[in-house]
């Protein structure tokens, strides 16, 4: 059994995803996919999870298209992640053909799930996916991000989806202040206020669980008007 963590993909919608049928495909061919709308969300995402290969849907007018793509691209080139952009004709796909290189592709409108998947694996043979390992650590935290179990000083202890995630987050990226904004982007709930306090609960729910089998170490710091970091 594998220890690192499925490929992951990125899919980006202009607005409400909404190809669920690509989706649902990736994940069958053993691909983690992850799901954003709103561009800002693609610089969220990969700023704290390990892309291996972003499927960009673009849309709206000429303008517009080429706005977005070379933001994209300029991006997500300074992370190295290869790009498959989808345009909604031929004539859209010509205009940008400026952009395409080695690992930035177009492909047109309607798209078929066995194209998608045969250039995502034509992208990895040129560039094999750096997978992250199944298994994340801090001090005595440990994480298994495949079967999602937590140990502290090697007891098994029981954290909700949000919590982990939330804990997930912090043990990737110690050394880092995440706001409770950034917490909620990362929870999908970033248009909702009020769960900005909910924030708060879930930290202090999961310190409490990590003080039930550690009772001297402490590990998660409230850094006044910030947000929260590893100690």
């Amino acid at each position: 059994m594998s220890s690192k963590l499925l490929p992951q993909i990125l899919l980006y919608e202009p607005e409400e995803p909404s190809n669920i049928q690509i989706k649902t495909s990736l994940e069958r061919t053993l691909f983690d996919v992850t799901c954003v709308n709103g561009q800002n969300n693609i610089f969220d995402t990969i700023k704290i999870r390990q892309i291996n290969i972003a499927i960009i849907s673009l849309a709206g007018n000429v303008e517009d298209i080429n706005n977005s793509a070379y933001k994209v691209k300029e991006l997500l080139h300074l992370k190295k992640i290869p790009i498959i952009f989808i345009v909604d004709s031929e004539i859209t796909k010509k205009g940008l053909q400026n952009l395409e290189d080695k690992i930035t592709i177009f492909t047109v409108k309607p798209v078929k799930t066995d194209q998608i998947i045969k250039k995502i694996r034509s992208l990895f043979r040129q560039y094999p996916p750096v997978c992250q390992s199944k298994i994340i650590s801090y001090k005595d935290i440990k994480l298994n991000l495949s079967t999602y179990e937590v140990f502290n000083n090697k007891q098994l202890i029981h954290l909700t989806p949000v919590e982990f995630a939330i804990l997930q987050t912090l043990v990737q990226h110690p050394s880092r202040i995440f706001s409770r904004e950034e917490l909620l982007k990362i929870l999908g709930n970033e248009n909702n206020r009020s769960s900005k306090r909910s924030i708060d609960v879930h930290i202090n729910k999961i310190r409490t669980t990590l003080r039930s089998t550690n009772n001297q170490e402490k590990f998660i710091k409230t850094v006044r008007a910030k947000g929260y970091c590893l100690i």
